[in-house]
């Protein structure tokens, strides 16, 4: 695993990206129509991911396996996409409007596992595997 920093880059669509903390990089943009998004985190590897709210109303979660180079959609809902969180190497949940979806797979899948809690950043519990 190479370390990376990846920040948002204010009017586009993308990241900064540096390895070294001295040669920085611009990513490709997130593909789509991008209304805004929010900053890229990192769950194991090279796998980092990020959600957008698109400007046709639905989000996506966008997953890199490049360290932040290039982007792909993984997932799109119409659900309001609140927060992402990295719950342990290779896991991830995000809360939304209607509950919470998990990927145990560095975020290449997601799978809805609960609609309490709706509109939570933070819980102590979901369910008993949670």
């Amino acid at each position: 695993m190479i370390p990376v920093t990846i920040t948002r880059l204010d009017n586009y669509t993308g990241f900064i990206i540096s390895t070294d903390n001295e040669n920085w990089y611009k990513s490709q943009p997130l593909p789509g129509n991008v209304e805004s998004f929010n900053n890229a985190i990192w769950i194991y590897g090279q796998y980092h991911i990020c959600s957008a709210k698109m400007n046709d109303g639905t989000y996506q979660v966008f997953q890199s396996r490049d360290n932040g180079y290039s982007w792909q959609s993984v997932l799109t809902t119409s659900e309001t996409i609140k927060c992402l969180l990295r719950v342990d190497y290779g896991k991830a949940i995000f809360s939304t409007n209607d509950g919470w979806w998990r990927s145990d797979n560095s975020g290449t899948t997601w799978t809805k596992i609960s609609t309490q809690a709706p509109n939570c950043f933070t819980v102590k519990e979901i369910t008993n595997d949670i």
